[in-house]
């Protein structure tokens, strides 16, 4: 037989071998490189139909593990090699000279989740490393250190920064002369490779600074959503007290409607005599007993004769709740004989706010107050 002969025979059978793992395989996988069945890890650029793997060494279930040899043959140039690898495999990976310290995980995209196990004070860290394509898994610098907080409280930020400044500090140990800045990744669930080839969402993230093992940038997205639904829920418990607040208001003073001084500027007929609930802010003082106040709510207009108070009432700037009685439309000479609508005052609840939505917030969709309509809570 010819050497030409013998070299298309060879071809042949290593490209019988390797055929049914590189089929239909665009990216980085597993591939089948003995005829005992063990697989290596091919990265994209080898993982094609243009490469056949050939390894000779230890392999464990099913996969190249400890020392060995594989040969990246070019196919369509008679076999020769287009890498050599000669030194340490874990889980299939080509690792290099020394064998490796932690268990590999690779990933599709050239990505190695390199697990280094327990972190003082709890949790897990892994190295998210990626690596030349024709040569071993660098393992250092890293491209993130991603934490598995294993029990620990996703929203108690201390917590999760502790962990990865440990995170950082055993990293330092790991890759004493790798510079940058890697990313650190926290994550409320195992970091596993799910069925697309990627690893779950992290729920925290920070920058580490070299030298050293400080953290910067931190934030956290499980603790901003806690404080967030703690914010809301506490809004909700204020708009809720306020509305019991107003309702008791309402109640005490027997207030049959909430009314704007405009709809008494228009038409106090329709009210005269009844307690109504109104929001003022003050105009001017009359007398030391009588002032004119504004509407103080989002209603446009309107100011009335308040009557039965005191010096000391609200200023401009402090809008308040008052139960009163309505009078008569009447002529205030304190104001050049202009008529107003005079109420008697019957009570007082001052707004903390100048918008009064501390006392009116509440007033929401089925919740808004029917300016000039029956109360309910009235009845």
């Amino acid at each position: 037989m010819t050497l030409q002969a013998v070299r298309a025979a060879l071809l042949l059978a290593v490209s019988v071998l390797a055929a049914p793992a590189l089929a239909n395989n665009p990216g980085s996988s597993y591939v089948t490189a003995n005829e005992a069945g063990c697989k290596v890890w091919a990265p994209s650029g080898l993982a094609t139909s243009d490469y056949v793997p050939r390894y000779s060494g230890a392999c464990k279930d099913g996969r190249a593990q400890g020392k060995g040899k594989l040969e990246w043959l070019l196919r369509y140039a008679e076999l020769k090699p287009k890498a050599i690898w000669d030194g340490y495999f874990e889980n299939g990976v080509f690792v290099g000279d020394a064998p490796s310290i932690a268990h590999i995980d690779p990933m599709p995209g050239d990505q190695y989740l390199v697990r280094l196990g327990a972190l003082k004070g709890g949790g897990q860290l892994t190295l998210v490393d990626t690596s030349p394509q024709t040569g071993p898994m660098a393992l250092c610098p890293a491209h993130t250190l991603a934490v598995f907080l294993d029990g620990t409280a996703a929203t108690d930020d201390d917590a999760v920064k502790r962990l990865m400044q440990n995170a950082a500090q055993r990293y330092r140990v790991v890759c004493p002369s790798s510079l940058g800045n890697p990313l650190l990744e926290a994550y409320d669930v195992a970091i596993d490779i799910n069925d697309k080839g990627r690893i779950p969402i992290s729920i925290a993230r920070a920058r580490m600074e070299w030298p050293g093992s400080d953290i910067s940038a931190y934030n956290n997205s499980a603790s901003e959503a806690a404080r967030i639904k703690q914010s809301q829920t506490a809004a909700q418990d204020r708009l809720a007290k306020s509305r019991e607040q107003f309702d008791a208001f309402s109640h005490q003073n027997g207030i049959v409607t909430w009314v704007t001084a405009q709809q008494l500027d228009a038409n106090p007929f329709k009210y005269e005599g009844k307690v109504v609930g109104i929001v003022v802010a003050m105009n001017r003082m009359l007398t030391r007993e009588r002032a004119l106040v504004d509407n103080a709510t989002n209603e446009a207009g309107g100011t009335v004769q308040l009557a039965g108070i005191t010096p000391d009432f609200p200023d401009r700037q402090h809008p308040v709740l008052v139960a009163a009685r309505v009078g008569k439309r009447s002529a205030v000479q304190e104001a050049g004989g202009e008529e107003y609508t005079t109420i008697q005052k019957l009570a007082v609840l001052p707004c903390s706010l100048s918008d009064c939505s501390d006392l009116l917030g509440w007033q929401r969709g089925p919740n808004r107050i029917n300016w000039g309509e029956p109360y309910p809570s009235s009845n």
